[in-house]
């Protein structure tokens, strides 16, 4: 029995021994497999390598829908495992995921968690994993918007254009505008004020909100200007044929249909074409010939209201009569032609001021040509009328109930006046013919007409003046080939003298043709103890010139070039208005300067028919009404409604 009991199981010993011996083998190799867990291989009887876990990290940990998450690996293990991993995502809804490990979500509509796994494979062996937990929520929404043109002129649109994502709800309109929009468009927008105008979007989705604008430029439409005017003046001689002037060209910058031409007071109808952005043409018509304002500015306003307007340019609107007299009592009287005024059909107002500038009397009058003053008796003329100088008895309207009421009247317009040593006379450019009456017989007196013919064509103006006890006229007419001066004696309208050619002056038909708008005639008598009386002076506007004629020998005895002085320097401006300076016997000759707006001022010699010696006065007003004082010392200026009193220097 002992030795049963001692004798070995060989057979056990031995396997347990090959096991013993396999599995030390197997550790000092490092192959798991003998109950472990680990993934290992053996290469060629060396090392074994081990993979023992698998770490997986993604940063950011928690990103919106369509954003990304980088995701990194570690592996663990004994002999240097390989890094590689195999990388996956679920749910698959989640997003995808990259070889390279970028997780890129999904757009969901609500939070969701995505599981990203690293895996370590070893051919025939367990896989070892790691994984990371990421969320992902709603993308944010977004919102795209632009404006094209991003800066405009008042008036002009801009295009909006626009796109978003995450807005399953639309978008909401805010700032410069209002209402609904969709997901993405475009719309045509005007804004309605200068500034910024600011277009908004804004939307609120299952990733938040957003909100996006557009800023556009609204600048002010720029002011019309107006740089120029293709005539410098205008006349009109109390002719039809010239209550109309056209082809005025204005020129300049930001003109637009739109816009309105200024001036639009005295019932003048502006006729405009808007030819260009920088060109302007007009037609003018008067409701009046014989018309002269004074200054006309010319000014394009984009609103009806005059404003909105830009620089302007003005023009000299002479006229061709002189519109101011000095009463008996040393009253200054001018005709203001105020067509449009209040006071309905009634067209112009005579305004009197006494010597020293002020103000003291108006009245209407319902005629419109032409003015003269008497120096005898308290009359003045009113084309055919007679008025008491003194102003109104009753009411606003001009008094005529005291005067002489004129027997024989010739029919037709009347172009202009004259009245000298009670003797009143008038020219009809339309009948040829002068007439002339008596007002000394005064008040319910009346005087007979008497009316000389055949003066030639187109007598366009008259001056009277006194001599030995007789008071004659003097009438110029321009109608024929030559301009052509007429003596007639004013008690009983007898032609005293062949007409005389003035050489030098162009006739109106040569100055129609070229320009009408540049004419214009006067003429001025001096009398009584003036060192050049018996001289009568003839102004041509046409042709500066200034012709001196004496009565008494009846011939020309000088024409003078008004264009400069005797040095030779050049006197600016149209010559267009002369007034007699008896105490000096000079003639006073006004200048339109239409670029300074003033009227300027020279004096001729009439006895001895030198050139013009400029003076210092400068009037503001343009000198449609132009008078001297008795004394000589004082130059009157009048225009519309304004006198300015001026030393004669």
């Amino acid at each position: 029995m002992r030795g049963k009991q001692l004798r070995p199981d060989f057979s056990s010993l031995a396997l347990r021994l090959s096991c013993l011996s396999v599995c030390i083998i197997l550790v000092i190799g490092t192959l798991a497999g003998c109950g472990s867990s680990s993934a290992s291989s053996t290469t060629g009887g060396g090392t074994a390598t081990t993979v023992a876990s698998v770490a997986a990290t993604c940063t950011p940990a928690a990103i919106n829908g369509g954003g990304t998450s980088s995701c990194t690996a570690t592996v663990q293990g004994n002999g240097n495992p390989s890094q590689s991993v195999t990388w996956t995502v679920s749910p698959s809804s989640a997003g995808t995921m990259s070889s390279g490990g970028t997780f890129t979500a999904a757009s969901v509509s609500a939070k969701a968690t995505a599981t990203a796994s690293a895996c370590s494979v070893v051919p025939g062996y367990t896989t070892i994993c790691g994984s990371f937990a990421i969320t992902v929520s709603p993308a944010a929404p977004t919102i795209t918007i632009s404006a094209n043109p991003a800066t405009i002129t008042l008036g002009q649109s801009t295009t909006i254009a626009w796109s978003s994502s995450g807005c399953p709800n639309g978008l909401t309109a805010g700032g410069a505008w209002s209402g609904s929009q969709p997901a993405s468009g475009s719309a045509t927008e005007t804004p309605a004020a200068t500034g910024t105008a600011t277009y908004t979007l804004s939307c609120t989705g299952p990733g938040g909100s957003a909100n996006q604008s557009a800023a556009v430029t609204v600048n002010a439409v720029p002011v019309p200007n107006v740089t120029g005017v293709s005539l410098a003046t205008i006349y009109l001689m109390g002719l039809s044929s010239q209550s109309i002037v056209n082809n005025v060209e204005l020129t300049g910058s930001n003109f637009a249909s739109s816009d309105t031409v200024y001036p639009t007071e005295f019932n003048n109808i502006l006729i405009e074409q808007l030819v260009s952005s920088t060109q302007i043409s007009l037609s003018l018509q008067f409701g009046a010939t014989g018309y002269s304002p004074g200054w006309l500015t010319f000014a394009v306003c984009q609103n009806a209201n005059d404003t909105g307007c830009g620089t302007s340019q003005t023009i000299a609107f002479l006229g061709a009569l002189n519109y101011l007299g000095i009463g008996q009592n040393g009253n200054i009287l001018f005709y203001d032609q105020t067509q449009g005024n209040s006071n309905g059909a009634l067209n112009g107002i005579v305004r009197t001021y006494n010597a020293g500038g002020t103000q003291t009397n108006q009245c209407f009058v319902a005629t419109q040509y032409s003015m003269a003053v008497d120096n005898k008796t308290p009359y003045m003329l009113i084309d055919e009328s007679i008025y008491n100088s003194t102003g109104p008895n009753s009411g606003t309207s001009c008094d005529y109930g005291d005067a002489p009421n004129p027997q024989g009247m010739p029919s037709g317009t009347v172009n202009a006046n004259a009245a000298d040593n009670g003797y009143a006379g008038f020219v009809q450019t339309a009948n040829n013919s002068a007439s002339f009456y008596d007002m000394t017989g005064g008040t319910g007196s009346q005087p007979t007409v008497y009316t000389a013919s055949n003066l030639g064509t187109e007598p366009v103006t008259i001056a009277m003046g006194t001599y030995g006890g007789e008071t004659d006229a003097f009438v110029l007419s321009v109608g024929g080939t030559n301009a052509v001066l007429n003596d007639i004696r004013a008690s009983d309208a007898y032609v005293k003298e062949k007409p005389l050619t003035l050489s030098g002056i162009t006739p109106i038909g040569t100055v129609q043709a070229t320009n009408y708008t540049t004419g214009g005639w006067q003429i001025i008598a001096f009398e009584g103890t003036s060192p050049a009386s018996g001289t009568i002076a003839v102004l041509s506007t046409y042709d500066n010139l200034l012709v001196l004629v004496d009565e008494a020998t009846w011939t020309v005895t000088a024409s003078i070039p008004l264009t400069a002085d005797a040095k030779g320097n050049p006197i600016g401006g149209t010559p267009f208005r002369i007034a007699a300076d008896a105490p000096a016997g000079t003639v006073i000759v006004a200048y339109a300067n239409p670029s300074a707006v003033t009227t300027t001022y020279a004096s001729v010699d009439a006895v001895a028919g030198t050139k013009p010696v400029p003076l210092t006065a400068t009037s503001t007003l343009l000198s449609v009404g132009l008078g001297i004082s008795s004394d000589g010392t004082t130059i009157y200026s009048s225009q519309r409604n304004q006198l300015q009193i001026l030393q004669n220097k």
